[in-house]
């Protein structure tokens, strides 16, 4: 699940605090959103814990423009679901049998197979690289120190794993 917030540090405070759901990573990220063409889009991508191993996950952006569209369109919340990358290069290819345009972006961190259902609804099928388990020990080393850097105003990216645009 994804969801936009307008104020990491209170969303962190009530999954992480309250609700006992860890922070394991923090992403800071600068791209560009095809809603918003050629404008570059800063925001942070965070990941709470659940028990089962899944997440959820909040996006929270500089600008207030950005953050109103992603409320407004909801076009942030979605059904993400993991899966192998054989099964997503396999769901990739029923969808465009069946007429739909996914689209597929590699994070480096995971990629990410988008498509609609028939009521609208964003539907993501996650897979993970074969180094996820150093990627994630180095986010839960890190992710509270990402947090509280971008909350003081450093927007620089992390990913290091990610090419820089």
């Amino acid at each position: 699940m994804a969801y936009v917030c307008k104020d990491h540090e209170a969303t962190r405070h009530f999954y992480e605090d309250v609700l006992g759901m860890p922070l394991i990573a923090a992403w800071a990220e600068v791209n560009e959103y095809p809603s918003f063409p050629g404008r570059k889009i800063e925001y942070l991508h965070a990941f709470y814990g659940l028990a089962d191993g899944s997440t959820i996950a909040f996006f929270g952006y500089v600008d207030d423009d950005v953050y109103e569209w992603g409320r407004q369109q909801n076009g942030l919340a979605h059904i993400a679901m993991h899966v192998s990358r054989e099964d997503q290069l396999e769901l990739k290819a029923q969808l465009v049998a069946a007429g739909q345009e996914p689209l597929l972006i590699d994070h480096f961190y995971c990629v990410s197979l988008y498509s609609k259902d028939p009521d609208g609804t964003t539907v993501e099928f996650v897979s993970e690289p074969d180094n996820i388990d150093e990627i994630m020990q180095d986010q839960r080393q890190n992710a509270h120190q990402t947090l509280a850097r971008w909350l003081g105003g450093d927007h620089t990216p992390n990913n290091k794993y990610m090419k820089i645009l």
